[in-house]
């Protein structure tokens, strides 16, 4: 099962290559990656009423809960294939604070070596740090960076001889004023460029900048590796059709009313949100936040939310063979 949805993406993201972007074989992928999360799903699950047959407190907050999830999700996975940055490599950032550093490192070992690796050789290169504004991912932006002083020449020039300086041999020019020059120390800014990840801060909130990492992180990770977001399209093209075949019409987002989604009978409408590409859509972000942190109740149902097993397989899926 494993070996078709691989063969299956492989041959789509070929046919990618060539310029060639086929809905059907994406769909094709799709499914056959999404059955194989379904058996994962099955072992993870297996694996976790295995080693906690009495289940959990019932503490109401699911942190064991989540705990153990994530502890037998990440084993499963990682029997499958290589998980998180080689041993000694480091995070490819620019310019970043150390918080978001740290925070990025650590949630980096839940994700396919090979995601990363892509991330890694991405251009532009990735910029992090720590936002009390809502978090994003941006694939481009100017910035600008402190290079310390220089000195530099500066010419002064007055029209009265009493605002001279003390010490200063000025000279009079034949219109009347007074010149001279100085090297002064000058600050020093350059113009850059690079990916713009924010993160709430891990001092304050903790658990919500590991979810809000993660879920930030595999933005990069899909605009690193293309295969990633045609397989999202083609789950929200089977997602959010009607009755009759039809996709569903792109409706405002409440409380969100600039940003628009198909209904897809997900945990939260956020998960059908649109975009003008076939880059970015948010089915694995919330995916994964969901899947290591526990948000939208994990989509098995916590916290009182829906249970969504297809998205939960379908992430899982990706995971493991996109």
């Amino acid at each position: 099962m494993l070996d078709d949805a691989r063969r299956l993406v492989a041959v789509a993201r070929a046919k990618a290559e060539g310029q060639r972007i086929d809905p059907a074989t994406w769909s094709a992928a799709e499914s056959a990656v999404t059955a194989a999360g379904r058996h994962l799903a099955a072992v993870i699950d297996s694996e976790i009423c295995r080693r906690h047959p009495h289940g959990f407190p019932g503490d109401f907050d699911y942190r064991d809960e989540i705990a153990a999830s994530r502890e037998a999700t990440l084993e499963v996975l990682a029997s499958i294939r290589s998980l998180g940055l080689p041993a000694g490599e480091q995070l490819e950032l620019v310019d970043s604070q150390k918080p978001a550093i740290d925070l990025l490192t650590e949630v980096a070992e839940r994700f396919p070596s090979a995601w990363l690796a892509a991330s890694q050789d991405k251009d532009p290169p990735l910029r992090a740090r720590v936002s009390p504004h809502r978090a994003h991912y941006v694939p481009s932006r100017s910035y600008f960076v402190d290079e310390g002083t220089q000195l530099r020449e500066v010419r002064y020039t007055v029209h009265d001889e009493r605002h001279v300086p003390a010490g200063v041999e000025a000279e009079r020019t034949s219109l009347g004023s007074w010149t001279w020059t100085a090297m002064e120390p000058r600050r020093v800014r350059a113009q850059r460029r690079s990916a713009e990840l924010t993160v709430p801060s891990p001092k304050t909130r903790p658990a919500e900048a590991r979810a809000t990492a993660t879920h930030e992180l595999t933005h990069r990770l899909e605009h690193a590796n293309h295969q990633l977001g045609y397989l999202e399209e083609a789950f929200l093209r089977r997602r959010c059709r009607d009755e009759n075949g039809q996709l569903r019409p792109a409706r405002p987002i409440a409380h969100m009313r600039s940003e628009r989604a198909r209904d897809g009978g997900f945990v939260n409408p956020y998960v059908g949100k649109v975009y003008p590409t076939t880059t970015f859509h948010e089915v694995l972000s919330t995916g994964t936040e969901a899947v290591f942190s526990g948000s939208y109740g994990g989509l098995v149902g916590r916290f009182g939310e829906k249970m969504d097993p297809d998205h939960r397989a379908f992430v899982l899926g990706c995971l493991a063979v996109a």
